[in-house]
């Protein structure tokens, strides 16, 4: 397998750049990529350094730089370089930032880091994960009806997990899971169904989840949690209370945590618009 060098150059933290090149080297299983960041370049003259150490490591013909800059200098500067030395380049944002100008007669502000500012985005990210911790596996029913989300599911189909990646996109999410022998609080009832997602999976991966998590823990494989009659029968009540309760289901079945996630996030809109999440005032969460 071929070993290349994948170098970020960026005037943020670089972390952006890196994750769209890993994202994209993603597709060339047959490279072995070494992904160097060069983050927080400020001066034009610092770019001459850099491209210096890139040409000493004596790998041109195996390297790649990701420009992930939108200061103009530093920019035009490595532009300049990279040109100059030989140096392939990707300019994650040129193109991309002069498509949206004239797509919607806008101007960018053109400063590093701005997915890094502690806006009110942030803050309300913040929110919804203590949201998520202090609401999960179902401990204070009364998130229920606070929540943007609420997630049922029986034990090991991400429900944790999911709540609390889409805590980090601004949902307020609250889950609980499902057992034969435990009625629902009446909060789920209550609450408004559309706002209700019930998790299923297939008995083969609900048996591999749960005989991962019995080995973690140092427990027996035979015990009830992951024989077959019990998951098929934790199975078929969740589909009965989905039935009940007429909310929406997803199968995560073979399906990451991102995806389920995207699919959630885009139902949510689709039913609910701009509402989708609520506008929660910091006496909801007590």
């Amino acid at each position: 397998m071929r070993t290349v060098d994948i170098y970020i150059i960026s005037d943020s933290s670089g972390e952006t750049g890196e994750a769209m090149a890993r994202a994209l080297m993603g597709q060339f299983p047959d490279l072995e990529a070494r992904f160097l960041r060069y983050p927080d370049l400020t001066e034009p003259a610092e770019v001459d350094s850099v491209i210096s150490r890139i040409l000493e490591q004596g790998r041109k013909s195996s390297s790649l730089v990701v420009i992930s800059v939108v200061l103009a200098e530093i920019h035009h500067s490595l532009v300049e370089a990279c040109q100059a030395a030989g140096l392939p380049f990707i300019d994650l944002y040129a193109d991309a930032i002069t498509t949206i100008m004239k797509a919607f007669d806008v101007h960018p502000v053109m400063e590093a880091g701005m997915t890094r500012k502690l806006t009110s985005n942030y803050f309300d990210r913040i929110s919804s994960m203590e949201f998520a911790v202090r609401y999960d596996d179902g401990k204070d029913p009364r998130g229920f009806l606070k929540a943007d989300l609420i997630l049922l599911g029986v034990s090991r189909t991400s429900k944790t997990p999911l709540s609390m990646f889409l805590a980090t996109k601004g949902y307020n999410v609250a889950n609980l899971p499902l057992l034969p022998e435990v009625d629902l609080a009446e909060e789920v009832f209550q609450a408004d169904k559309r706002r209700i997602v019930g998790l299923t999976v297939s008995e083969a991966q609900l048996f591999e989840a749960r005989k991962n998590r019995l080995s973690t823990l140092g427990i027996a494989e035979d015990a009830d949690y992951i024989a077959d009659s019990r998951i098929e029968k934790e199975l078929s009540y969740a589909r009965s209370v989905f039935d009940q309760l007429g909310c929406k289901v997803i199968d995560v079945t073979d399906s990451a945590i991102e995806v389920t996630a995207a699919r959630i996030v885009n139902y949510l809109q689709e039913t609910f618009g701009d509402e989708a999440k609520r506008q929660l005032g910091q006496e909801a969460m007590i």
